[in-house]
C-alpha cells in the first residue's frame, strides 16, 4: 500500500501543476508521449521539492531520515492524507507560479541570451498564432488566402494550441467590409494602418491586424 501512495505522491503533483498551468494559458507545442512524460516529470520535480520542504517544516518528514522510514510513516492514514494534501497544494502552487510569473521570466531570460548570441527570439508557448491573437485583447484582422478575403472583423476566439486543428472565429459586420473597401481604394481610414502580419507559410493563410475606428 505504501508503494502505491509513494507512486501517487511522485506522479500526482506534476499532473496537477501541468493542468493548472494549462488552464492559465501556458501552452506548449504538440508533444509525443515521451516528451509529455518529461514535461510532467519536470513539474513533479519542483512540486515534490516543495512538498518535502513544507512537510519537513511541519515536522511530518525528517530530512535526516531515509525513504524507508518515510514509507513506513505513510502506513498511517493521518500522515498519508496530510502528505497527499500538501502534494496537491504544492502542485497547484507550482502550476500557478509557473503560469503567472516563472514561465514569462524563463522565456525572457532565454531570449536575452539568444539576442546576446546573435540569434532570433524564441516562442516556447505553443502556437505563435495564439500568442499573438488569443491574449484577451481586441484584435481587428483581415484573413486572406491566395489573394482572397476570407474574413474581416474582430477575433472572437481561437482554438486551443493543444487541439489538432488551428481554428479562428471572426465576428463580421457589413460596415467592416465597407471600411476595408475604403482602405483598398486608398481613402483615409484606420484600417489602412497595419499593426502586424501573421503568415501561415504551410497553408498560405495571411492574417493582417490593423487599427480600427474607436467607436467599433
Amino acid at each position: 500500500m505504501e508503494k502505491y501512495l509513494m507512486l501517487i505522491l511522485l506522479a500526482a503533483p506534476g499532473f496537477v501543476a501541468s493542468s493548472i498551468a494549462k488552464g492559465f494559458g501556458v501552452a506548449t507545442a504538440k508533444r509525443g508521449e515521451f516528451e509529455s512524460l518529461a514535461n510532467y516529470l519536470s513539474y513533479s520535480f519542483f512540486s515534490i521539492l516543495l512538498t518535502v520542504t513544507i512537510s519537513a517544516a511541519l515536522g511530518i518528514v525528517d530530512l535526516n531520515g531515509n525513504w524507508q522510514s518515510f514509507s513506513e510513516k505513510l502506513s498511517s492514514v493521518k500522515i498519508s492524507v496530510e502528505v497527499l494534501l500538501i502534494a496537491l497544494i504544492s502542485g497547484a502552487s507550482v502550476g500557478i507560479l509557473w503560469s503567472l510569473w516563472l514561465s514569462n521570466l524563463f522565456i525572457k531570460a532565454l531570449n536575452k541570451i539568444n539576442i546576446l548570441c546573435g540569434r532570433n527570439k524564441r516562442n516556447l508557448n505553443g502556437s505563435l498564432l495564439n500568442r499573438l491573437f488569443d491574449d484577451g485583447s481586441e484584435h481587428f484582422v483581415l484573413v486572406q488566402k491566395d489573394g482572397r478575403d476570407l474574413a474581416v472583423g474582430f477575433i472572437f476566439s481561437a482554438s486551443d494550441p493543444f487541439d489538432e486543428k488551428t481554428e479562428l472565429a471572426i465576428t463580421e459586420y457589413p460596415q467592416y467590409r465597407e471600411e476595408l473597401k475604403k482602405a483598398k481604394e486608398g481613402k483615409e481610414t484606420p484600417l489602412a494602418n497595419t499593426r502586424q502580419v501573421y503568415i501561415d507559410v504551410e497553408n498560405g493563410i495571411v492574417i493582417t491586424e490593423t487599427d480600427y475606428p474607436s467607436d467599433w
